[in-house]
């Protein structure tokens, strides 16, 4: 039996990943440190929803010439597009094509959350009504920061795809990134959803690291392995990169080990970035409702009879 390893953000990656897209099967989620499938299914879910309603909304005879549907359109095609080729290209294993693909697919969700451009606490463009543009940034804004989340773990299986397992180091740096991105959307637009969706993906990465957890464990691997055909579990190189010695030991052995040790530090990490981007988004909402309060007395004093006059 190989060395207990300590465990990072994207584990078993090449397997789990697949739950998290549900290009294989649910079996495959105990793997997943990021987003457990009890998470992924509900945010996809939720997003794809969105995204429906946006879709039929923009297509209404109504809006074919509406000014933030014309804007955002392009950027829209290019983003279901690249989602659609991702899933392609992950289910054959072209991880580095796939990276290229949802980097792309991340850049046009960025684009659609920036020409949006809502602030939640403010009012939306005159010639846009408020609830238009908060239903577009709600769907691409949720998509966007899932997105950010899945092009990190895209990364993390390429490295261990070329032999390298990515260390609780990495993971808590790219925590960090996470945490800087949602934290700035949080306090610069007050963008709750960008922040809630991005905590609770963090929120699923402390759960994985949980002590009933059972993330790493050798028969949530190998019954991960047995439901369809992965060069990790063909590889005969040491685990955590490569399990087909592993899964060949006695059944009993097979369901005592867990050959994956929870981290502290990437549990610290998962805790204190959603801390931070809660403190974010109060600040955020505190710096809009003076910004708004200001923008009220400043309107006010520019309609009372008793201004100055130059």
């Amino acid at each position: 039996m190989t060395a207990r390893r300590q465990v990072s953000l994207s584990g078993l990656l090449p397997l789990s990943h697949q739950c998290t897209y549900s290009v294989a099967p649910r079996t495959l989620c105990p793997l997943l440190a990021l987003c457990g499938c009890r998470v992924a299914p509900a945010v996809w879910g939720a997003i794809y929803l969105l995204i429906g309603v946006y879709v039929v909304a923009q297509a209404l005879p109504q809006n074919a010439d509406d000014e933030l549907y014309q804007r955002l359109r392009p950027w829209a095609a290019l983003a279901l597009v690249t989602n659609s080729v991702w899933l392609y290209l992950f289910a054959f294993q072209l991880f580095w094509l796939a990276l290229v693909d949802i980097a792309l697919y991340l850049y046009s969700l960025w684009r659609l959350v920036a020409l949006v451009d809502l602030d939640l606490l403010a009012k939306a463009e005159e010639s846009t009504p408020w609830w238009k543009a908060f239903g577009a940034h709600l769907a691409f804004a949720m998509n966007g920061a899932w997105v950010t989340v899945a092009t990190l773990l895209q990364l993390q299986i390429n490295l261990m795809e070329e032999g390298y397992y990515p260390s609780a180091d990495l993971t808590v740096g790219l925590i960090g990134v996470l945490s800087l991105i949602a934290s700035t959307r949080a306090y610069a637009r007050a963008d709750w959803v960008w922040a809630a969706t991005s905590a609770w993906a963090l929120s699923a990465v402390g759960a994985s690291q949980s002590a009933d957890s059972e993330w790493g464990c050798l028969s949530k691997v190998c019954d991960a392995c047995a439901q369809g055909s992965q060069r990790i579990c063909e590889r005969e190189v040491p685990a955590p990169l490569g399990w087909a010695h592993a899964c060949s030991d006695k059944p009993e052995v097979i369901a005592a080990s867990c050959v994956l040790d929870k981290s502290y530090a990437v549990a610290a990490a998962t805790a204190t970035a959603i801390t931070v981007v809660g403190l974010a988004l109060v600040a955020g909402i505190a710096r809009g409702l003076l910004a708004r309060r200001a923008a009220a007395k400043a309107a006010a004093s520019s309609d009372s009879p008793f201004r100055r006059i130059d």
